[in-house]
């Protein structure tokens, strides 16, 4: 229920929603993150808050880790440490393959080097203009 609740809704409720992808036409998100889903909140270039950030972190720890507490009351230390272990390469794979080419600059995660995010604040003048990154004057 907290996955489906989560990728369903609260994901595009809070981060996916800054994104370019967001702003394309069309009823369905078309990324390589969550390819098919539907646009129900309203598109907001603007990075997102300190609130929406933390909210979006806690989501994610509780969503990935909740299993820890019950593995380590259980005594199950072999499935916690596989599980853990799982967790972890999964986490450096998405950091190392997605992470580091998503357009989406406003997620905590996002590790765009600087060069490409003033390349992607030229070619989409109005997250440039939102994030303060381009002059508002300027075409």
């Amino acid at each position: 229920v907290l996955a489906v609740l989560f990728f369903g809704y609260v994901e595009a409720l809070i981060l996916c929603r800054h994104c370019p992808h967001y702003a394309e036409e069309g009823f369905l998100l078309r990324c390589h993150a969550n390819w098919g889903l539907p646009k129900i909140p309203k598109m907001n270039p603007k990075p997102m808050n300190s609130i929406e950030k933390v909210v979006w972190l806690l989501y994610v720890a509780v969503l990935f880790l909740y299993y820890i507490p019950f593995f380590i009351i259980s005594g199950q230390w072999l499935l916690l440490m596989l599980t853990s272990s799982a967790l972890v390469v999964a986490g450096w794979t998405l950091q190392r393959t997605q992470c580091n080419r998503c357009y989406n600059l406003s997620c905590p995660i996002n590790r765009v080097p600087d060069d490409v995010r003033e390349s992607f604040f030229r070619n989409y003048p109005e997250f440039g203009k939102a994030w303060g990154k381009i002059n508002p004057d300027r075409s």
